[in-house]
């Protein structure tokens, strides 16, 4: 092997600067023998030294750079020791007795000779006799270099997992979700509930199949009335795993917080936690990313995350655990369903994964599990029902006993609000603040609860009724204000008591003390800047429900109406040209460093609310339009309003929400003829027309859109007149709107399939690029980023009959159904087809989806569940290239490559009519008419047949219309 220093005829000089930047380079070579030893002496000018010091310290190796820069000759043989301990192994050394207890102490000595070893190892000199004591030492000194070596490691996995998460926060948007340790059980309570629920999550893991299919119950549902405690149990049960390093994460819902609430970020935060815990799936997930730059937090389903998962060999040596509260506070009533499904495939499939879900026992989640049960897979997930539980009465006397621990006759009122309480926490807790400064707290309980006690749900509407009636009689007309606007706002974002007042019209010091009044049921968020929130989603179902007395019952949509006129006015009164003060035009919003500061100073929290939800409140007020709404909406879009509305959207950076905002608004006005709306939609056509440099830039409203607005515009006659120095167009300057005629933006591959919406607002397309798309009919915008929708190329696609799911086919044999509000995916059909699916069709009832494939076969599948009905539907001899429903789902009509047509009992899955015969090429498209009497038929021979099938005796043809030669006709 070549010596590590080799001996040139000629001397190499080189400065310290220049070989400072070369670590790995090559070795400088001296000119004899004895270089090698100046090689290694150290310079005798200190700040040379220092020098060198600095320069070498990412040297990791025991080759210092020092033995590659000639240095002045030592003045004395004993300046040579320094110079042996390179500066990084210098300060290992320094380190080495604390991070190494069982190397003992390590003194000069030691380390000079430590040295020396690894000089005369990595410069091949002749090393000496090997002795014991030498053999030590080199046992040492391969101790520190992998100490080095490690330390190394350490900090690069640190930058690593750093990038990795910067960029999954950047891209799946987590939200601040997490548990709060603060709010768990009180000591000593509900010990019996989170034993069984640790014991359950150390239930062995089983594999059942090749699939690593899950044989054990790793989904575990936490239910009970509304009251009992569930938030609280989710919070031990997080800080339990937190401890141990088994959470995987958590996400806990809130019905008044308009993240919290939002399903599109429930899995995509899980996945940023999981990802924080567990380092493979963090690579996986920001590998991904890269990959995929499409992935948003709405794309971000439950479908993604074990398609990341399943492929992982590496598992944790223990389940990780996560948690979802309340989540039937979450989206819709569709949305918990949909969201169940996938949560019920990932821990079927994941056999390390455990996911607790905590909601309220009845409604859509509670019906979800009972149909589970009843189909059999009720031993997949285990279940703790609250409201039953045994221990919960002796948990509450614990409470009630620390509450009145001080007075005088504390058996006597811990018995009594055991008994009232009736297994409801909050029944408890709201008794204990009310009556604790009270004279006589037992006679004040009787008294607010009238008489004896009923049924736990009783006594806790009972007890609010006592504390919202004694409010009413103070003041009927303050207390609908107050509680209709705090439940109004409360789905979109709560707002402070100094809001509420100036939408109102109050003084803020009475809606303060009227929330005080109100605190066994209201409190204000410090952590969301005094936000008024109800305490328990139960106080907002109580109130709005049909068993609350009249007196004190919210009407929720009156409350909207008020809400509309009140955000209507505060934007007439408020807005105005150039709200922030913005100094010039030609910077981007982005590009205003003070934006954030001039947005908080000028534009006040009110009219920032009042700007972003106007709509949803005039859309929910109720129908038909309420004409005092319609007058507001008459006074807002005038005098420039619109724009100064739009301005203040830009410089919030709110611009993408403006288009939707006005079609709710003309859904809702839908029927009503008066020039408001003509107004909104001219607006709307504004809005779609200059989106792109008007949420660049907030002056570009008046800049680039409206010098550019058509001359016969409402919004052009209403506000051109309002600005001085616009731009003047001299030539081509458009009179009216034009209708929409550019093809919508899209991808770039070949489009399969489109569908239309039932309610006729929306198109969904699918392509090759295997991402689904949604636009806006009126505008052709997108409404959303497009999303994954199959892992190959999408044949066809079709929108159910209440529009709220679309089903699609794919060249990977199977079919999916997906939920078109959120993104999340209901189910995927087994692997039955043994080719590429060709084409899908709804019933129009709903309940099953009807599928044709190369295998020349049709297959009929449960809507809800995607399990297949019956068997294959044969008979064609070439492969199916469509589907179509009959109008009464009773019948199936197919086309295929076999130039024929056929008609299917969906029920019986007989054949009952064809093959229909006359087209002389491939049937590529059917369809029924509305009445169901005949069917459409296109061909590759250019021609489209209508057949009579109401009656079996006018099977012919009944009309041939002549197409165009080639596949055009398709």
């Amino acid at each position: 092997m070549k010596p590590l220093l080799e001996l040139p005829t000629e001397k190499t000089s080189v400065s310290l600067q220049d070989q400072s930047n070369n670590v790995g380079g090559p070795v400088i070579k001296p000119t004899r023998e004895i270089d090698v030893k100046l090689l290694l002496e150290p310079p005798t000018d200190k700040s040379t030294f220092e020098d060198l010091q600095d320069q070498s310290n990412d040297i990791g190796g025991p080759v210092d750079r020092a033995i590659e820069i000639e240095t002045p000759k030592p003045t004395r043989e004993a300046d040579m020791q320094p110079v042996l301990e390179p500066p990084a192994i210098r300060k290992r050394f320094k380190e080495l007795p604390d991070q190494s207890d069982d190397i003992g102490p390590v003194d000069r000595e030691i380390k000079i000779e430590t040295l020396n070893i690894a000089r005369e190892t990595d410069m091949k000199l002749p090393p000496e006799p090997l002795t014991e004591h030498r053999a030590i030492k080199i046992e040492r000194h391969e101790v520190t270099r992998k100490i080095d070596h490690q330390a190394i490691e350490i900090e690069a996995l640190k930058a690593t997992k750093e990038i990795d998460m910067k960029l999954l926060n950047e891209r799946l948007q987590p939200v601040s979700a997490e548990y709060d340790p603060k709010h768990g059980c009180m000591e000593g309570t509900r010990q019996g509930t989170i034993s069984r629920i640790i014991s359950w999550t150390l239930e062995s893991v089983g594999v059942g199949s090749s699939q690593g299919q899950s044989t054990t119950r790793n989904l575990l549902w936490l239910y009970g009335m509304s009251g009992t405690g569930k938030t609280s149990v989710a919070n031990s049960i997080c800080s339990h795993f937190h401890a141990q390093e088994k959470l995987g994460g958590s996400f806990f819902c809130r019905h008044d917080d308009s993240k919290l609430s939002n399903p599109d970020y429930v899995l995509s935060t899980l996945m940023c936690q999981l990802a924080e815990t567990w380092s493979p799936f963090r690579k996986v997930l920001a590998e991904e990313l890269r990959k995929d730059p499409k992935i948003t937090p709405k794309s971000a389903t439950a479908d993604l995350l074990l398609k990341l998962l399943r492929p992982l060999r590496n598992y944790p040596p223990y389940p990780l655990v996560l948690v979802i509260d309340s989540l039937d506070e979450c989206g819709d009533n569709s949305v918990p369903e949909s969201m169940l499904r996938e949560i019920f495939q990932l821990t079927w499939r994941i056999s390390w994964l455990k996911i607790i879900i905590t909601s309220r026992q009845w409604g859509v989640i509670g019906s979800f599990f009972d149909r589970s049960n009843r189909s059999g897979f009720g031993h997949l997930y285990a279940f703790e029902n609250l409201t039953t539980d045994n221990q919960t009465r002796e948990d509450i006397r614990r409470f009630a006993e620390q509450q009145f621990s001080a007075f005088a006759n504390a058996k006597y009122l811990v018995d009594d609000v055991v008994t009232r309480a009736n297994g409801l926490f909050i029944v408890a807790e709201i008794l204990c603040r009310l009556s604790k400064d009270k004279p006589n707290p037992q006679r004040y309980i009787a008294e607010i609860l009238d008489g004896s006690p009923v049924d736990a749900l009783g006594n806790l509407h009972k007890l609010y009724s006592s504390i919202l009636e004694s409010c009413v009689r103070e003041d009927k007309a303050e207390y609908h204000t107050m509680m209709g606007t705090i439940l109004a706002v409360a789905s979109y974002r709560p707002l402070c008591a100094q809001t509420i007042a100036m939408l109102v019209g109050h003084q803020v010091a009475t809606v303060e003390t009227w929330v005080d009044s109100m605190s066994p049921l209201l409190y204000q968020d410090d952590q969301k800047n005094g936000a008024i929130r109800a305490r328990n989603i139960s106080i907002t179902d109580f109130l709005t429900s049909s068993s609350c007395p009249e007196e004190i019952r919210v009407d929720i949509q009156q409350s909207h109406k008020k809400m509309a006129l009140s955000c209507l006015d505060t934007m007439t009164w408020n807005l105005k040209f150039n709200i922030c003060g913005l100094r010039n035009s030609f910077l981007s919003n982005e590009e205003v460093e003070d934006m954030k500061s001039r947005v908080k100073e000028n534009i006040s929290d009110e009219l920032q609310y009042s700007c972003i939800h106007w709509s949803s409140h005039v859309a929910l007020s109720g129908n038909p339009a309420h004409p005092a709404i319609l007058a507001k909406l008459s006074e807002f879009f005038k005098d420039g309003r619109p724009l100064y509305w739009i301005e203040t959207l830009s410089v919030m950076g709110m611009i993408p929400i403006g288009s939707s905002m006005l079609q709710h608004v003309l859904q809702w006005a839908k029927g009503s003829s008066i020039p408001a709306l003509e107004y909104v939609d001219d607006t709307l056509r504004f809005l779609v027309a200059f989106q792109t440099p008007i949420a660049t830039s907030a002056p570009h409203v008046y800049v680039s859109g409206l010098p550019f607005t058509p001359t016969g515009s409402l919004l052009w006659k209403e506000s051109g007149k309002l600005f001085n120095g616009l731009i003047q167009v001299q030539q081509g300057r458009m009179k009216t709107w034009p209708i929409p005629s550019t093809p919508f933006e899209g991808p770039t591959t070949t489009i399969s399939s489109v569908s239309y919406s039932p309610d006729g607002l929306h198109i969904v397309s699918d392509s090759w690029d295997e991402y689904r798309r949604t636009y806006d009919v009126e505008t052709g915008a997108l409404t959303s980023e497009p999303l994954k929708s199959h892992t190959r190329p999408v044949s066809s696609v079709a929108y159910s009959p209440d529009g709220h799911y679309v089903v699609f086919g794919s060249d990977n044999d199977t079919i999916r159904l997906k939920n078109v509000k959120t993104g999340a995916l209901v189910f995927v059909s087994p692997t039955m087809h043994s080719g590429g699916v060709t084409s899908v069709a709804y019933s129009p009832d709903g309940q099953n989806v009807a599928s044709g494939s190369w295998d020349k076969t049709l297959r009929i599948w449960n809507a809800k569940t995607g399990a297949p009905v019956g068997g294959p539907l044969k008979g064609h001899t070439g492969y199916i290239t469509s589907v179509a429903y009959s109008p009464d789902s009773r019948y199936i009509a197919s086309g295929s490559d076999d130039n024929t047509i056929r008609i299917w009992d969906a029920e019986t899955e007989a054949l009952v009519v064809g093959p229909l015969k006359g087209h002389t090429d491939y049937v590529t498209s059917v369809a029924y008419s509305p009445d169901g009497r005949h069917i459409v038929s296109g061909s590759c021979d250019c021609t489209i047949r209508i057949w009579n099938v109401e009656k079996p005796a006018y099977l012919a043809p009944t009309n041939i219309l002549p197409g165009r030669d080639g596949w055009w006709c398709r």
